[in-house]
């Protein structure tokens, strides 16, 4: 397993593509062949099948350390919450015992980390009233949910969440985003299992009505940044970590500036040259927001082009689906089909047509994950109609690929915001591609803790990986 040392050191690997293991860690590599976009929209099993299911949230994660994915579905309307695990032949089994599926809860958003680091998977699910669910992972077989400590404790409409390590002490922190004009919640992780609730500083005294999380180093200092994405035509929040374990509140960027109904956020290198650009999708058929990153010049918002202008978005999730080396973006409107867009490079996305992704309606929150370990990422869409989830294998050929396991040791053992470089040369371009790994994906789900990369037609690969 590639394994953390210390803040921001650099270690180079040099990896040719078709291996299958390195000696610096997990590195699944391969190719998969054309150039045409593929999906199968899966019909059996319990994971799209369960007649209950009216669902916001939903997570990647392999909470028994199998290397397998599996997956959590949060389910609102007072519903049973479905954890499902990887059988590792393309199934999954649900589970049927165990507080994590027996507790009935209104829940939206889901975030896995190993908060006490012991080399399992925790989760939070976050519940609109009634409190919300932390449980703790009992060596990859079970779960207990915590009963005690602000966390259990505090209430309030909670909708997107993200484990985040802010001060870099190697324990993840937690922050909530809190709806209906209410204080969002920062805890802050005390290292013996316990964390206490952060009482100062703006990020826990702007209220609004916050949805999505997202956390991400925009400024490439080492310490991880925060934007929270307000509804109701608020501005949005951008907080600036200052690395001594405060925010300063960022109010002169067009970020925070422009308003809006913003439901959804990512941040994503989606132009490849190693700065975080910022997503935000907005609803009441408003046009979403896209921040190109300048560096030390501040952002510049992109108002052009589909991505943008098609709107009314409520969630967003970015994947390599065609491993051609540019990220792309799954989009869920608040009204109609579900969309894909390729990108195409040099800031150009081209809606993609005739796959079942974007044939399927009545979609929540979408996440990516390579839940069979093929080197290329599938999805999984919930919907708020009754057994209406869906997921879809990625049977996209064509490109190499190389995905990339990261376990802490000097930081947290979920690499929560580590960042990994990926160097080579596809088409005979040299490019540059930076993964951090995110508690938080669109605000209310979470793609896989892996770091994933297209190579395109290249060989080899460098990757720095910058330890946090």
């Amino acid at each position: 397993m590639l394994r953390t040392t210390t803040l921001r050191k650099v270690l180079l690997i040099s990896l040719l593509v078709l291996w299958s293991t390195s000696q610096a860690g997990i590195v699944s590599a391969g190719i998969v062949a054309t150039d045409t976009i593929s999906f199968t929209r899966i019909t059996t099993g319990a994971i799209v099948n369960d007649a209950t299911a009216s669902s916001s949230g939903a997570c990647w994660g392999d909470y028994d350390d199998d290397g397998y994915l599996d997956l959590f579905v949060a389910n609102w309307r007072g519903e049973n919450n479905f954890l499902y695990h990887n059988n590792g032949d393309g199934g999954f089994t649900k589970v049927t015992t165990g507080a994590i599926v027996n507790d009935h809860g209104w829940s939206w958003g889901c975030t896995w980390g190993d908060y006490d680091n012991d080399g399992f998977l925790d989760l939070f699910v976050s519940n609109d009233g009634g409190g919300n669910f932390l449980y703790h992972n009992e060596g990859g077989t079970t779960f207990t949910r915590v009963s005690t400590g602000p966390i259990a404790e505090d209430g309030g409409n909670c909708y997107g969440a993200a484990w985040v390590d802010y001060d870099d002490d190697g324990w993840l922190d937690l922050f909530v985003a809190r709806h209906t004009n209410a204080d969002n919640l920062l805890y802050h992780n005390l290292g013996n299992g316990t964390f206490e609730r952060v009482t100062e500083g703006d990020i826990v005294h702007d209220g609004g009505y916050s949805v999505s999380a997202s956390p991400g180093d925009y400024d490439d200092d080492g310490c991880v940044d925060l934007f929270v994405g307000n509804v109701n035509d608020q501005d949005n929040l951008l907080y600036h970590n200052n690395c001594d374990g405060t925010f300063t509140k960022i109010t002169v960027s067009p970020i925070a500036t422009d308003g809006g109904s913003s439901a959804t956020s990512n941040w994503v290198d989606y132009d490849n040259d190693q700065d975080l650009d910022l997503f935000v999708g907005n609803i009441d058929f408003q046009d979403s927001f896209l921040y190109r990153n300048n560096g030390s010049t501040g952002f510049t918002r992109v108002l052009t082009g589909a991505i943008v202008t098609d709107g009314n978005v409520h969630d967003s999730a970015w994947a390599d689906l065609d491993n051609d080396g540019d990220t792309d973006p799954y989009m869920g409107p608040v009204e109609g089909n579900h969309r894909l867009y390729r990108n195409n490079g040099g800031g150009i996305f081209v809606p993609v047509s005739g796959v079942p992704v974007v044939e399927d309606s009545s979609s929540q929150i979408g996440i990516w994950g390579d839940y069979d370990n093929d080197g290329d990422l599938d999805l999984f869409v919930t919907s708020n109609e009754l057994g209406r989830n869906s997921l879809y294998r990625n049977e996209t050929v064509g490109s190499h690929w190389i995905n990339v396991r990261l376990v802490g040791t000097a930081s947290n053992w979920s690499a929560i915001g580590a960042r990994v470089t990926v160097v080579t040369t596809i088409n005979g371009v040299l490019v540059r591609q930076i993964r951090e790994v995110s508690g938080s994906t669109g605000g209310f789900g979470q793609d896989s803790l892996n770091a994933e990369f297209g190579l395109g037609d290249a060989v080899r690969a460098g990757a720095d990986r910058l330890a946090r």
